[in-house]
C-alpha cells in the first residue's frame, strides 16, 4: 500500500498497525461480509488534501471540484488519519430506496456511517493497491459529511474518470443510493 499511495509509515506508525490489526476472526468476518480493511495515511488528511495529492482519482467538472468553495466545511473539517479502517465495498444490503433515517435504522451496534474523506480513502486506495474500481455503474453511498445545507454527501460512481462526490440528491430515496458502512474496530 505504500508503494502504491505514495505514502510512508515511521517505525513507530508500523508497530502501532501491527498491534492494532483486529484478530483473525475479525478479518474473516471483513472478506465474508464484503468489507476492505485499509491502513489509514500516515498522517491526518482531508478530502481536499487527498484530492490536491493525487487529483487523477476525482472526478471535477472545475478545477478542484464544487466541494472546494469554503462554504463547504466537510471538505476540510472530515478527516480520515493513522490506523485501520474496515469499510464496506458497497453500500449496506437493504439500504437503497431509503431516506437517511430509514437507512440509519439498518445500521448494528457495531456499525457506524463513515465521513465522505474515509469512503474516499478506502475505494480511491482499493483501485490503487487492487486495480479494481468499486462503486461504478452509477452506485452511490451516502456518508456522515454534510454539505452547507445540512445534506449528507455521498460518494461513488467511480470509473476512469475519478470518483464522484455528490449532494443533489439530498434526503430523498433513490434506487441507486445506499448507505456506507464501517465497522467499529
Amino acid at each position: 500500500m505504500t508503494e502504491a499511495r505514495g505514502f510512508y509509515y515511521v517505525k513507530a506508525q508500523l508497530t502501532e498497525l501491527k498491534k492494532s490489526l483486529p484478530p483473525k476472526e475479525v478479518l474473516k468476518w471483513l472478506k465474508v461480509n464484503n468489507y476492505m480493511l485499509v491502513a489509514g495515511p500516515p498522517y491526518t488528511l482531508s478530502l481536499l488534501s487527498m484530492q490536491r495529492r493525487d487529483d487523477a482519482l476525482f472526478y471535477h467538472d472545475h478545477k478542484e471540484g464544487w466541494y472546494a468553495s469554503h462554504k463547504e466545511a466537510f471538505s476540510y473539517t472530515d478527516t480520515i488519519g493513522p490506523g485501520w479502517l474496515a469499510l464496506r465495498k458497497s453500500p449496506l444490503l437493504g439500504s437503497t430506496e431509503k431516506t437517511w433515517d430509514e437507512q440509519q435504522a439498518l445500521l448494528s451496534d457495531k456499525e457506524r456511517v463513515p465521513n465522505a474523506t474515509e469512503v474516499a480513502w478506502g475505494l480511491t486506495t482499493y483501485k490503487k493497491v487492487h486495480g479494481v474500481y468499486l462503486m461504478s455503474n452509477n452506485i452511490w453511498m451516502r456518508t456522515l459529511s454534510v454539505n452547507h445545507d445540512g445534506v449528507h454527501v455521498y460518494v461513488g460512481d467511480f470509473a476512469s474518470y475519478g470518483l464522484n462526490i455528490n449532494d443533489g440528491k439530498g434526503a430523498a430515496p433513490d434506487s441507486h443510493l445506499g448507505v456506507a458502512v464501517a465497522l467499529k474496530l
